[in-house]
């Protein structure tokens, strides 16, 4: 039996330009002025929790503690929320994804689960704003773990669970982050891409993905996909 684990922004919702921008603003919120944040990737650890301390760190000039952390992640969730209740924010699921979700539950040979490094509030915010059919799904997020490869790791854990199973033959991430590709390798899972900017998808392939997809409107690409991610985790 497979594990499937998929992330949520850029890999199930298309929600990455609003991400960026309500997080800016709510560390903003936090510190008292704007302040600059580099591209995600260059941060060595891909989380809200972790991103939020690191800047916190740097702002402050001293160790950020988990009080002034919880403070981004609160503002964080009241911008998300105020901006999908005044519609300067919106949640669409990828296309095909809630089809291939349904999909992957109807199979006796793969269990699915939601990963993603941002916390748990606007986690559920963008997949039931987005429409995605994920009730009864495990779905691991920043609030329980730190580091993406702790979201893995519990994940399957949680999912293994649920199932009654003891493990999984092997497990495929899907994201669109390079960081999702380490965070992958690091954890032993295969990795499949989501990128529909060219430039994004030879950088996801650079870094390992064994596919990548646009979008899920072709499930037997997908399923080549994941098939290619298995077979080179077991090379």
């Amino acid at each position: 039996m497979n594990l499937l684990l998929f992330d949520i922004d850029g890999t199930l919702t298309d929600t990455n330009r609003h991400d960026d921008r309500l997080f800016r603003a709510a560390v903003a919120e936090v510190v008292g002025r704007e302040v600059e944040i580099p591209s995600w990737d260059v941060f060595p650890e891909v989380t809200c929790t972790a991103v939020a301390r690191a800047l916190l760190t740097r702002e402050f000039g001293r160790p950020a503690v988990d009080r002034e952390i919880m403070a981004v992640r609160d503002a964080f969730t009241r911008l998300w929320f105020d901006a999908v209740r005044d519609g300067s924010a919106t949640a669409a699921a990828l296309a095909g994804a809630n089809e291939l979700l349904r999909d992957i539950r109807a199979r006796k040979d793969c269990v699915v689960a939601i990963v993603t490094g941002g916390w748990g509030p606007t986690a559920l915010l963008k997949l039931q704003t987005s429409a995605l059919d994920v009730g009864g799904l495990v779905i691991v997020t920043s609030d329980d773990e730190e580091t993406r490869r702790g979201i893995l790791g519990t994940a399957a854990i949680f999912a293994a669970a649920e199932r009654g199973t003891p493990g999984f033959s092997a497990v495929v991430l899907i994201g669109d982050g390079t960081w999702d590709a380490e965070a992958a390798r690091a954890y032993g899972a295969g990795f499949v891409g989501i990128a529909a900017d060219e430039g994004r998808a030879e950088r996801l392939r650079a870094a390992g993905a064994a596919a990548v997809l646009p979008h899920y409107a072709d499930r037997a690409a997908f399923w080549r996909g994941v098939d290619s991610a298995i077979a080179a985790r077991r090379r």
